[in-house]
């Protein structure tokens, strides 16, 4: 790629006012003919965050010094595609405007420095489970008599967003309900009282709660009912643990980590469960189970059938996305705790992760000297921000394109019977 590339100033006779820049949506050049300009957005971000009126426009045809010269300067870079199309960048600036000449010439000189051939690895699944999915898919049926909503169907604020723009209404509790009403429950779930206020107020339900959470709940109730604490490994900022929690409050504990489980107090050191929370990753729960049983010796495993294989699955997949890259695109907003506990797993392995919420939050010195990008989204990413991360990429360097997911099916389970002694 290196051979084709080609950084030039040329003149053109767009029409500028002082203190503002063009940059090229497309552009004509004087040899190579039409250019294509995927990465613009990224040039129009930088020089923004500059404090540069920076728009975007096509750029009609201009001349080599030596021609014509017009009241524009603009400061093109091109290399030739696979198909020996080509691809790069421009930006336009009055050639009076001295300061803006100056900040156009460093932002095209340092994205100009990240131009390289790169694979993209794309961790390639999504960042809402199935609970969620199906619950999001059960309040599209209800289209047309939107429930309320009791607690957050979804992560990810643009999709409850546009939930709310359908009709949908955010409760707090079942007071806040009309008898007329149906009420939602969410994927998470929601704790034995509130199921047993909605049926005593005759309300509407649809319940979400996920398949897989309801086998939690009835497994963490069963264990209670035998007489053991059932140590909960999980997470106290999870939605799910409430209601996990709430099914023998007296007798389970939630854990999260490895010094809770050193210090975590049981009535019968003999009589201990150990369940992991769904959206907990295997990988994560393993060794704070290992260290519960090292403590108590023996205990009551949970069935592995009642695992959250998503959660270990999306794990997995952003691990081996960034353990094959240089350095890793996080899609989602800085306060997301997913969005830190994506980036966290990419530092594990020893590799730098940014998060992005927008393309202006992508910087040169992100990508500089990385032939190996790695991306994936967070459960806050707005919608299409991966997409757009590929398309702008794939005008800084030929650009393929990999997907990695990692993907476990339970496809059975064995039954052992166990024959009473006489």
């Amino acid at each position: 790629m290196h051979a084709s590339v080609s950084v030039e100033v040329f003149s053109a006779l767009e029409p500028l006012v002082p203190g503002e820049a063009v940059v090229a949506e497309r552009f004509l050049h004087p040899r190579r003919g039409p250019v294509a300009t995927p990465a613009a957005a990224l040039l129009a971000a930088d020089l923004r965050n500059r404090g540069v009126n920076a728009r975007s426009s096509t750029l009609a045809g201009g001349t080599l010094p030596g021609g014509p010269q017009g009241s524009a300067v603009v400061h093109a870079v091109t290399y030739l595609a696979r198909d020996a199309s080509a691809v790069g960048f421009a930006v336009a600036v009055d050639h009076r405007d001295t300061d803006v000449s100056a900040t156009v010439r460093e932002v095209v000189g340092a994205w100009t420095g990240v131009l390289r051939t790169r694979r993209l690895l794309l961790a390639a699944v999504e960042p809402a489970c199935g609970g969620t999915q199906r619950a999001l898919g059960m309040a599209a049926r209800e289209r047309g008599r939107m429930p309320r909503l009791l607690g957050p169907l979804s992560a990810n604020p643009f999709t409850m967003a546009e939930l709310h723009a359908q009709g949908a209404i955010a409760v707090e509790d079942l007071d806040d309900v009309p008898p007329s009403a149906t009420v939602m429950f969410p994927a998470h779930g929601v704790p034995l009282a509130v199921q047993a206020e909605a049926a005593a107020l005759g309300l509407s339900v649809v319940d979400a709660t996920c398949p897989l959470v309801s086998e939690v709940q009835q497994e963490i109730r069963e264990l209670a009912g035998r007489g053991s604490t059932v140590l909960l490994v999980g997470r106290a900022d999870h939605a799910v643990s409430a209601a996990l929690l709430d099914q023998a409050p007296s007798a389970t504990v939630l854990v999260q980590t490895l010094d809770e489980a050193d210090r975590v107090e049981v009535d019968d050191s003999k009589r201990v469960a150990v369940v992991v929370a769904p959206g907990i990753p295997l990988a994560e729960a393993t060794p704070v189970v290992a260290a519960l049983r090292s403590r108590f010796g023996w205990i009551v495993p949970q069935h592995p059938a009642t695992y959250c294989y998503a959660a270990s699955d999306r794990y997995a997949s952003v691990v081996s996305m960034a353990t094959c890259s240089e350095v890793v695109l996080v899609a989602g907003a800085p306060d997301c705790a997913d969005a830190r506990q994506v980036a966290g797993w990419v530092r594990t392995c020893g590799r730098p992760a940014h998060i992005v919420n927008a393309l202006h939050d992508v910087r040169p010195e992100h990508i500089a000297g990385a032939s190996i990008v790695g991306t994936c989204a967070a459960t806050s990413a707005p919608p299409g921000l991966i997409d757009q991360l590929t398309h702008v990429l794939s005008g800084l360097g030929p650009l393929a394109t990999v997907g990695r997911t990692a993907r476990t099916d339970l496809v059975g389970t064995a039954v052992t019977t166990v024959a009473p002694r006489p």
